[in-house]
């Protein structure tokens, strides 16, 4: 999933997933990256949109940050979205292990469960600066939520030279397995 800037058609076309809380749904649009963002590829210094490959992807995301909502999940006001988006520049694909030791990253990093978001986040805030500057428009990381899924996150505002969102649904929201979600260390 690599792709280079140029016009014409989209190098890659996504079906992608995306949580919102409930209270955020009228607020914020689910395919605006959050200006404010600070996460594992962003530390606030760019906008970033995270996105899942599947719905059931999305909502480990969740509860991986909200464990404790797992076992009320039913009562979560939490509304999950589809969103497909169209990706002209280039993303930097590290979803093998092999793919993330080349492009400079540990893949032990990528997945990394420390309780302390500083050192849990690190290394890919660095690493996604790094590949921002070089001139990628995103990165496809193996999920730290739900094993053998895998995220992609988008960085600064769409541009039809590097990304755009063609579609946004509101799409059922999966009953989440606790046993299929990688909690944090000390979860």
């Amino acid at each position: 999933m690599s792709s280079e800037s140029g016009s014409g058609a989209p190098e890659t076309r996504l079906r992608l997933y995306k949580f919102m809380r409930d209270v955020d749904v009228p607020v914020y649009s689910p395919a605006a990256p959050n200006p404010y963002s600070v996460g594992r590829f962003g530390a606030g210094g760019w906008p970033t949109l995270y996105l899942a490959e599947s719905s059931a992807a999305a909502m480990a995301e969740f509860f991986r940050i909200n464990p404790s909502l797992l076992s009320v999940q039913g009562g979560v006001k939490v509304t999950v979205f589809e969103i497909e988006i169209e990706v002209w520049g280039r993303l930097v694909d590290v979803r093998s292990t092999a793919d993330a030791f080349a492009a400079g990253i540990d893949p032990a990093e990528l997945v990394s469960s420390d309780p302390e978001p500083a050192k849990r986040w690190k290394a890919c805030q660095e690493f996604a600066a790094a590949a921002r500057a070089d001139g990628a428009v995103g990165i496809v990381y193996p999920s730290a939520a739900s094993a053998g899924s895998w995220n992609l996150v988008l960085f600064d505002e769409p541009d039809v030279s590097t990304w755009t969102v063609v579609d946004v649904a509101e799409v059922g929201r999966p009953t989440i397995d606790p046993a299929v979600v990688c909690f944090l260390t000390g979860s």
